[in-house]
């Protein structure tokens, strides 16, 4: 197929490299700072402005997923192009967006919309994502895409480590914010959370960032698929870098891409946060219903 768009929102993990290279599509969430201080995600203001007014003022932003007229009028422009789109949503336990670009997906004809959950997080998202730009090309059909699709979220470990030191102060949080996106911890049972301090010397990183972490059973196990992980990072680049390092060095992973997010601001525990995602070669979760 030649003529699907993949498409994801900002809150999805994905360096620029693989989005202008795949061809991948962002719609930006909202960043909200107080009640009338709105901005586009990447549009607007940037991953690192808000890193830095974080710091500054201590007080957590509200996050929001984007409208269904947003998703309407992004899935129309692509349509009137003879292009069909597949949007990959983060969770839909945690994030509107699938809910939206399902209802938006409701004003067009059978078939040019087609929305998929990936029941992960950030970065397990993102690896979705790609293996979906990936699969296009080779895929005859939607069905068969799909297929493939759904195979890979049955093997899609994803894995986050938050911060156990408290940086912000939650009560600056926007709680009445339309179509939130909320906090990681509700997926315990779909990805591995663990929290770390971060104020940690060099040396005592390596004992403590990836230790206890999935990967390690599962590398043991000789389960990886080891073509690519995807790093993503909040407020943590040290520790990000790190954490790439240590994949490809000792877990053997052929391309690792670290890019920084917006994840670790939904913890609303401490916003610094490393996250990976890889897939591995057995089934892990039964197919939902």
């Amino acid at each position: 197929m030649k003529n699907v768009r993949v498409f994801t929102d900002s809150m999805t993990t994905l360096p620029e490299e693989l989005k202008k290279r795949l061809g991948i599509r962002v719609i930006p969430v909202y960043v909200v700072f107080g009640n009338n201080n709105i901005y586009k995600h990447n549009e607007d203001i940037k991953t690192e402005d808000i890193y830095r007014h974080v710091l500054e003022r201590g007080v957590m932003p509200g996050i929001a997923a984007p409208s269904v007229n947003d998703f309407y009028d992004l899935f129309k422009s692509v349509i009137e192009q003879q292009e069909k789109v597949l949007f990959i949503s983060m969770s839909a336990e945690i994030s509107k967006s699938y809910k939206n670009a399902m209802q938006a997906a409701l004003f067009f004809s059978n078939g040019d919309v087609t929305v998929m959950d990936s029941y992960a997080f950030s970065s397990g998202t993102g690896l979705m994502v790609v293996k979906a730009a990936v699969s296009v090309p080779k895929a005859g059909s939607m069905k068969a895409l799909l297929q493939v699709l759904n195979n890979s979220r049955k093997n899609l470990n994803e894995e986050l480590i938050l911060d156990k030191i408290k940086l912000a102060n939650t009560a600056g949080e926007v709680y009445g914010l339309n179509n939130r996106i909320i906090s990681p911890l509700k997926l315990k049972r779909q990805i591995q959370i663990r929290f770390k301090s971060f104020n940690l010397s060099q040396t005592d990183q390596d004992i403590c960032i990836l230790k206890d972490m999935q990967v390690h059973s599962s590398s043991a196990a000789g389960e990886l698929q080891r073509e690519m992980t995807l790093v993503s990072q909040t407020m943590a680049a040290d520790h990000g870098e790190y954490t790439k390092i240590k994949l490809k060095e000792r877990y053997g992973f052929k391309q690792v891409y670290l890019s920084s997010c917006l994840a670790g601001l939904l913890s609303r525990r401490a916003p610094r946060s490393v996250g990976f995602s890889y897939f591995v070669n057995q089934k892990k979760l039964p197919e939902r219903a």
